[in-house]
């Protein structure tokens, strides 16, 4: 899915850039030379702005689809993935989608929060896990909530037994700092589905450590 998006409307001309933070994160406007967290512990990520996001697949089992050619075949699986992202924006008003690629073991996305709501203590029902949970409407907020929905649905298919996971337990973010960074990523992942045997999610290529 592609779609014209105004940066400069959205997050003015710092595009989410954590101005009072030192740069610490890699260029990724052609390629994503190791994708491993890169969390910034100071910074709001419910804050407004736009954000590169993957989401892989427990395992890094290819399970969402194949490659046919230069395009992706989504599996049943792989179905229920893509519509619950495209559901992102009627669930969660402040959210708006950006160009985004499902590939057999991942999913890569651009994301833009465009309002922050008032503080209310609460978290997300999808992302309850233990005592703690993300802030509400934050990226780990809709990632959580996203990763629920769908190993809930494939769960009630019966295409995933009970005590299986869906997808890694972390996953890998980055703030778009400008819109020559937004360019950068979005060629990124219109590239992916060709560049499939050279991605890091290949199964064959080696392990990167996560944190």
């Amino acid at each position: 899915m592609w779609m014209r998006i105004d940066l400069q409307r959205i997050v003015g001309a710092t595009c989410g850039r954590p101005t009072s933070i030192e740069e610490r994160r890699p260029n990724l406007n052609t390629h994503l030379p190791e994708r491993r967290s890169i969390r910034l512990p100071v910074f709001d990520y419910s804050s407004v702005g736009a954000y590169f996001v993957t989401i892989v697949s427990a395992g890094r089992s290819c399970i969402f689809g194949e490659i046919r050619g230069k395009l992706v075949s989504p599996s049943q699986i792989g179905q229920i993935v893509d519509n619950e992202w495209r559901a992102t924006p009627g669930l969660r008003p402040n959210i708006e989608l950006g160009p985004y690629v499902l590939m057999p073991n991942h999913l890569h996305a651009l994301i833009l929060i465009k309002s922050k709501p008032a503080a209310s203590g609460a978290v997300d029902d999808a992302s309850k896990i233990g005592v703690r949970g993300p802030r509400m409407a934050s990226l780990a907020s809709l990632v959580g909530g996203f990763k629920a929905a769908t190993t809930k649905q494939c769960r009630a298919n019966a295409w995933l037994g009970p005590k299986l996971s869906l997808w890694q337990r972390n996953y890998f973010e980055h703030v778009i700092r400008n819109e020559k960074d937004w360019a950068g990523i979005e060629r990124y992942i219109a590239d992916n589905p060709a560049n499939w045997l050279k991605d890091q999610e290949y199964p064959a290529f080696p392990s990167v450590p996560r944190a």
